[in-house]
């Protein structure tokens, strides 16, 4: 399981996040679940924070934390691509 927050533009719903998501890792993730939606203070104009869980899963073995990092940052990728997100520190 691996947390994220992401800034994002207000528009987009937490449900074109994880339709990407699972476009993007079809094998080993198993849910995305958001925790968290902010906006306000610290948020620019017109954008919002979201947070959520990816949590993956191989059937076969343990995934490492190398597998991990990757698979998340291919997510990651896509939704920065595709929403122009970005990773919130």
């Amino acid at each position: 399981k691996r947390d994220l927050a992401l800034l994002l533009d207000k528009h987009i719903a937490f449900s074109e996040i994880e339709k990407l998501a699972f476009a993007t890792e079809k094998n080993l993730l198993k849910k995305v679940q958001l925790f968290d939606v902010y906006e306000g203070s610290n948020i620019a104009e017109g954008k919002k924070s979201m947070a959520f869980s990816l949590r993956f899963r191989a059937p076969d073995r343990t995934l490492n934390s190398e597998e991990i990092a990757k698979l998340r940052g291919q997510i990651v990728s896509a939704i920065e691509k595709q929403h122009q997100g970005s990773l919130r520190a």
